[in-house]
């Protein structure tokens, strides 16, 4: 028995299906050739899946755009290799972010218990707090670096 009669049988493949490639987890990718029509991909899940234990995770994204015939030529081992390497990579960015986002929380809620009820809440610069005692003005006025925000009242001025 040949090499290939052999694939045959095991895959139980007709003679115009050909086994294209395999991914990194083991699956095996055919492509049958039909007339008239483009080809049909299908792929015989190493772990012998069935159809309702079928989760997206179990196929690559490579593999998956080849299935569904978005890219014409199969993806290749070392193609496969340097997406699973750069998703490595990109999980260990996420935790070092989140690591520090989190560091950086703590030491902001460990300022704010330090200093609070000695500092006053920062509030908007149309705030009363930022006015003097009994200081109320219609009108901005500016000299450069003491620029003070005026007081708006709905129908004080006619608007041009």
């Amino acid at each position: 028995m040949s090499r290939w009669a052999w694939i045959q049988s095991v895959f139980k493949l007709s003679s115009r299906t050909k086994i294209v490639g395999t991914d990194l987890q083991g699956n095996v990718y055919l492509e049958e050739i039909r007339e008239g029509s483009r080809p049909r991909r299908t792929v015989k899940m190493s772990q012998g899946i069935k159809c309702d234990q079928y989760s997206p995770e179990a196929i690559p994204p490579a593999w998956t755009r080849w299935l569904q015939g978005l890219t014409s030529a199969p993806p290749t081992h070392e193609e496969l290799l340097d997406r699973e390497q750069q998703g490595v990579l990109l999980k260990e960015k996420v935790l070092q972010l989140e690591r520090k986002e989190a560091q950086q929380q703590a030491q902001m809620l460990s300022d704010k218990a330090q200093t609070s009820g000695r500092v006053k809440a920062v509030e908007h610069a149309s705030a009363p707090s930022f006015r003097s005692e009994g200081e109320s003005r219609e009108d901005p006025t500016s000299t450069g670096k003491t620029f003070q925000p005026a007081t708006w009242q709905p129908g004080s001025k006619q608007e041009s």
